[in-house]
């Protein structure tokens, strides 16, 4: 018989505690949550650039960063879970939640953190990676019933192999070759899940075809585009003093009280960054109608009649909800896919605007998604953050190259909304859109400029 999620998630929960004290007892070289004294979050609505954020300041060598976005270790904690049309991904401050939860919760945030490998006179993590990566598996597909000594073993096999063959470690050809292992085991695996090159993935794997459901039947931790986890190390405690941790995810925006009182000894800082509503919402656009971003299944609670995303001819579209789930997503799971997008991009900013006027937002600096489109341009916002952040900028910006793309659905391009422009125009007139936008200064009646 199948498992229920909750009971997946406690066989979940159960096999990452074997990794850990089987394979990396101590995660956080003897760091403690008091240790942590300075936390950067970058906050803003889904599609509005965070990824490629927080892919530049995690590669800087005094930034603690997780793996990915928290929210996925959230969902294992069954923290922000969809359980009635009437839950919601916010979590209030005041929650009642036993102390020793919400501490283990801020535990495995900081466990799945670490600085960046320099991989020039330094030895290879090898042990705190091969944790990683078994964690990882366990995260992205949780309906697999992974053998953990299996995985383990799987994993030192091609990590023995690439640090014996390669001069500089890569991580993605690394884990293209686990993944093909675990699909030669027989585990259903499908690497178009991850944010890999897709040339790379097709000339490895020319047979596996581009799925459009989701990579699982009832539950999703870790949102598709799965990453690939790259080496990180965890610094001594005494280095602490000059170490962020930095988070980033959408849903943050509802929960940013609760999060603040994870690490209640540390000096929260917030880089806002925001887009102007057309290409978020055709981004976000973008991602309901890829093979990613599934985040909620809601088969039992409601069914999906979203036009223009729904279908009886895709049947996990009738109850695969994507990205975040506002208050009141209820109300808009008939509504046209422009309308709910528009409402997500919406609800979050509006969120994240009344926390800074009520103040749970004080240390702050707003940064817009279009003012990194161009290298130059990019290269000014980072030294704002970094100043901001109190780091040096001198370990990214020196000799500063704009990254490839990340997490992106289709490649960044000027004024893409346009190709949607009939459908998502009405959308924008919303009043609630307008004046949101209005808040962060982009004029709806400028629209034809916004890129």
């Amino acid at each position: 018989m199948d498992e229920k999620p909750k009971d997946k998630l406690n066989t979940i929960r159960q096999k990452r505690a074997y990794v850990f004290s089987r394979y990396l007892p101590d995660p956080t070289n003897g760091s403690r949550l008091e240790d942590v004294r300075n936390v950067l979050v970058i906050i803003s609505a889904s599609r509005s650039g965070s990824s490629l954020l927080y892919h530049l300041l995690s590669g800087h060598p005094d930034v603690l960063a997780p793996h990915g976005e928290e929210i996925t270790l959230y969902k294992l904690a069954g923290l922000g879970a969809i359980d009635s049309v009437n839950d919601s991904h916010a979590i209030a401050e005041d929650i009642p939640l036993d102390p020793a939860q919400r501490e283990a919760l801020a535990f495995d945030i900081l466990s799945d953190a670490g600085c960046p490998y320099p991989a020039v006179g330094a030895n290879f993590p090898v042990e705190t990676y091969l944790a990683d990566s078994v964690q990882r598996l366990l995260l992205q597909w949780p309906e697999i019933d992974f053998d953990c000594d299996e995985l383990y073993r799987s994993a030192r096999g091609n990590i023995d192999k690439h640090l014996s063959t390669s001069r500089v470690f890569d991580a993605a050809q690394y884990w293209l070759d686990l993944l093909s292992n675990l699909i030669l085991q027989g585990h259903p695996i499908n690497p178009h899940f991850y944010d890999l090159s897709q040339g790379l993935i097709k000339h490895r794997h020319p047979s596996i075809k581009i799925p459009e459901e989701p990579p699982s039947s009832k539950l999703c931790l870790e949102e598709p585009p799965f990453i690939v986890p790259r080496p990180r190390f965890f610094p001594q405690p005494s280095a602490h003093p000059n170490k962020c941790l930095l988070l980033k995810s959408s849903s943050n925006c509802y929960r940013t009280g609760f999060m603040k009182k994870l690490y209640p000894k540390a000096r929260f800082s917030f880089v806002y960054l925001t887009r102007n509503p057309a290409g978020a919402i055709n981004g976000l656009m973008d991602g309901w109608l890829s093979n990613g971003f599934y985040s909620q299944n809601l088969n039992g609670l409601t069914t999906l009649k979203i036009d223009g995303y729904s279908s009886s001819h895709k049947p996990w579209s009738q109850y695969w909800w994507n990205f975040d789930s506002p208050p009141s997503w209820i109300n808009y799971v008939d509504k046209p896919l422009e309308n709910v997008c528009a409402f997500q991009w919406r609800s979050a900013n509006e969120h994240v605007i009344k926390n800074i006027e009520n103040g749970v937002i004080d240390r702050h600096l707003v940064i817009k998604y279009e003012d990194m489109l161009n290298q130059e341009s990019l290269r000014r916002q980072l030294f704002k953050v970094f100043d901001f952040a109190q780091l040096d900028p001198e370990p990214i910006l020196n000799e500063f190259k704009a990254p490839a793309y990340v997490m992106t659905v289709n490649p960044p391009a000027p004024k893409k909304w346009m190709k949607r422009r009939g459908i998502i125009m009405p959308a924008l007139m919303d009043s609630d859109v307008i004046s949101v936008a209005s808040s962060l200064d982009y004029d709806i009646k400028t629209v034809e400029r916004f890129v």
